[in-house]
């Protein structure tokens, strides 16, 4: 497949990513070979495009005034090495309603001061499409103000992701509203969450590592649980899964330290 490159000082096909995208065909790679900074909307449309920062330095996709979208994936996109800052979505479907994003693939890009880091993507819920799987990991997300990342359509593996400070909302979010959310939540740390540390419904949530939150994990019709869950500077009153639904199985830790379940909560020990 061809390979696409970017660099903003030119000696390459485009300057910029918007114009390699409007090039670009089923399949291709936009390589940005440089660490500029590209004051523009990333929207693709192209299935199955991979755009990849290449360079020593990750490029930067910068909002300005009125920006609301960073980067919009289209099905089948991966997004590799990109820091996005500044705008309302860091990662989002398209449209009023932010419509679901599927089949995406998402690693070790940095996300920062957006007030959603990564928005809408899950598994297809087009009978046109086949079934896929997104995966969301090794992002670094810092500063959101309502969700780290937000994931309303289920089908998701989030890993090995860390939220650093989300001002009002939570850090993982997965309600379940158009499934049910059978998202994959492994071994993401989640620092200073102001609702939820990780809110998930019908999910598998396992070796997560949260660090204050005001209600740290609730997990709800819990499929699968059967690792620790590790918490710092939670009050354990406020770490629930549902009473009844919670399986005998799940070890909860509280600061280091075993909690045992009672009436499905969490008492230290």
């Amino acid at each position: 497949m061809p390979i696409i490159r970017v660099r903003q000082a030119g000696g390459a096909d485009f300057a910029t990513i918007t114009d390699a995208i409007a090039a670009a065909g089923t399949g291709d790679t936009i390589a940005i070979l440089d660490s500029a900074t590209y004051e523009e909307e990333v929207v693709s449309d192209v299935e199955e495009l991979t755009i990849r920062g290449v360079g020593l330095s990750m490029p930067t996709i910068e909002g300005g005034e009125g920006d609301v979208i960073g980067v919009q994936p289209y099905y089948g996109n991966v997004l590799n090495r990109l820091r996005i800052q500044n705008f309302t979505y860091g990662i989002s479907g398209p449209g009023a309603v932010k419509e679901e994003i599927y089949h995406a693939d998402i690693s070790d890009c940095e996300i920062i001061d957006c007030d959603y880091g990564i928005d809408n993507i899950g598994r297809t819920i087009d009978s046109s499409r086949l079934t896929g799987s997104s995966i969301i990991t090794r992002c670094f997300i810092k500063n959101a103000v309502n969700y780290g990342i937000h994931l309303p359509y289920g089908g998701a593996m989030v890993t090995n992701n860390v939220i650093n400070s989300v001002t009002e909302g939570s850090g993982i979010y997965s309600p379940g509203s158009n499934s049910p959310s059978t998202d994959a939540i492994y071994y993401n740390t989640i620092y200073d969450a102001l609702e939820y540390g990780i809110y998930a419904e019908a999910n598998e949530v396992a070796n997560n590592i949260i660090h204050t939150a005001a209600q740290a994990l609730m997990v709800v019709s819990l499929s699968e649980n059967e690792s620790d869950v590790w918490m710092t500077g939670v009050d354990p009153t406020f770490l629930t899964s549902h009473r009844n639904l919670v399986p005998d199985s799940i070890t909860v830790k509280i600061g280091g330290v075993e909690a045992e379940l009672v009436d499905g909560l969490p008492e230290a020990s």
